[in-house]
This record gives structure tokens, sequence and C-alpha cells, in this order.
């Protein structure tokens, strides 16, 4: 069975936040959708929402270019490594820029 998946995407700083701190991405044919919540108030929240959805799909690329089946434990385990160099270059990159 195959599966149409539509999306469409829209972020709001709300009522109390100076700044719109979230940030989303998609890249349909690949089957990315990624949401980053900017954590506002937070030091550079706005920053590593950004980091987030600009270097994901670029690590999952890195890392899953050999994959043939997105189910298996190889894929888990690539995109588990995907995600924990993600955290560790955002935390990286915040600490030197924040606010």
């Amino acid at each position: 069975m195959t599966y149409m998946i539509s999306h469409a995407g829209l972020t709001d700083k709300g009522r109390i936040r100076k700044r719109n701190e979230d940030n989303w991405s998609v890249d349909p044919d690949k089957g990315i959708y990624i949401v980053s919540d900017g954590m506002g108030g937070h030091a550079a929240g706005d920053l590593a929402s950004k980091l987030v959805v600009e270097m994901l799909p670029l690590l999952i690329n890195k890392r899953m270019k050999d994959i043939t089946t997105l189910g298996s434990p190889k894929a888990a385990d690539q995109l588990n490594v995907a995600l924990t160099e993600l955290n560790e270059q955002v935390r990286s990159i915040s600490k030197t820029k924040p606010g």
C-alpha cells in the first residue's frame, strides 16, 4: 500500500514572545519532516532551532546514504548517530553565540 503525505507549515510567535524562534523543514522526496521549537527565552533558542532544520537533513543524508531499508536496525542506529552528532554541534555552536 502506498500512502500520499501532504504537508504544510506555519509558525507564529504568539502573544507573549517578541520574536518567533520556531522553524520547520521538509524534504518529501526523502520523507524528512522536521519541526524545531526555538525554546523562547532560552539563550540562543532561535539559533538552535535554525541550526536543527539546516543541519539535520545534511546529517541524515550523510548517515543514511547506504541504507536501503528504513525499518532496519542499521537505519535506526544511523539516525541515532545523526541526532547525537546534531546535538553536539548545536550545543557547541550555541555556546559560542549566546542570545
